[in-house]
């Protein structure tokens, strides 16, 4: 018996919504800074945009900040009912010694250097 062949498997990527740190232009790595509190309007084209696609997961850092990102996507009608699987392999690489400094900072010492 012939079988059509199966659609090809779709990866969407998206960033998580802009946090306090992004708007200070602040390194920030695995330090768990949540999203600010302007996310949902930040979020509102991207779920537009997403709703309908059909998504079947949702994979997210451990990370409150990808967390709140797939919460707030799903409040505003993205892959209801879909449970996000927080995985460890998604969290940043660490930035180490830059890790809550400005890129104005970067021109004089590095702290923990």
């Amino acid at each position: 018996m012939h079988r059509p062949p199966a659609a090809p498997a779709r990866l969407l990527l998206t960033r998580h919504a802009q946090t306090p740190w992004n708007r200070e232009y602040r390194y920030n790595s695995r330090t768990d800074v949540d999203v600010g509190d302007d996310a949902a309007e930040q979020l509102a084209p991207l779920a537009a945009r997403l709703r309908g696609e059909g998504v079947e997961r949702i994979l997210v850092s451990t990370l409150a900040r990808a967390r709140s990102t797939a919460r707030i996507l799903q409040e505003q009608g993205v892959a209801p009912g879909v449970v996000p699987e927080p995985r460890a392999e998604l969290v940043e690489l660490d930035f180490g010694g830059f890790e809550g400094i400005t890129r104005d900072e970067l021109s004089g010492p590095v702290h923990g250097a």
